[in-house]
């Protein structure tokens, strides 16, 4: 399929300054939209979260639309992102937790030996974990996180984080929001 014919079907935003995206031949690709606004500078207002969460697919589905002005053609798309691997991507993401979790480890003085002997494996699953070469299920992230007081967390991005939360539900504030859409307006103002 030539790039003319091809479709966006989804686009989602993903960590830092990047969106996932999802083609009608089913390939993905990775958009950094820091190299975008490098080039086109027009773009620079995708760095505000409020435009940046809120990208979408045209009804022809031949743009990602960030703002009424501002729109990407599925060509420059293709010119400003890179083929996604999403398994490379998730070794790089499992092998980030556990070195997180063995510098934490390592600042709490717990020895691989120790780590072991607290969720039940041999020591030598704790350092081919920590290498990256260990299991990558999620009970076995959890298993290993745990006694170092440790968690992951699953938040959704439409969710406003705990300080917008306060600010829309504050009683003793001069101002009071019941909605996001009022605490934006309100920001945007």
């Amino acid at each position: 399929m030539r790039k003319k014919d091809l479709k966006i079907k989804y686009v989602i935003p993903s960590m830092g300054l990047t969106y996932l995206l999802h083609f009608s031949d089913d390939s993905r690709r990775e958009l950094d939209c820091n190299k975008l606004i490098a080039d086109r500078p027009e773009f620079k207002a995708i760095n505000k979260n409020e435009v940046f969460w809120y990208a979408s697919v045209d009804r022809f589905q031949k743009n990602i639309v960030f703002t009424e002005k501002l729109s990407l053609s599925v060509e420059d798309a293709f010119k400003y992102s890179r083929i996604y691997d999403v398994q490379k991507e998730n070794k790089k993401l499992i092998k980030m937790i556990y070195d997180y979790g063995k510098e934490c480890r390592k600042r709490q003085k717990i020895t691989q030996k120790q780590m072991a002997d607290m969720i039940g494996v041999p020591q030598s699953s704790i350092a081919r974990l920590e290498k990256g070469e260990g299991d990558v299920q999620l009970s076995t992230i959890l298993n290993y996180l745990s006694p170092l007081g440790l968690t992951l967390e699953v938040r959704s991005k439409d969710v406003p984080n705990k300080t917008t939360l306060r600010a829309m539900y504050e009683k003793d504030s001069k101002k009071s929001f019941n909605s996001m859409d009022e605490l934006l307006a309100d920001l945007n103002s």
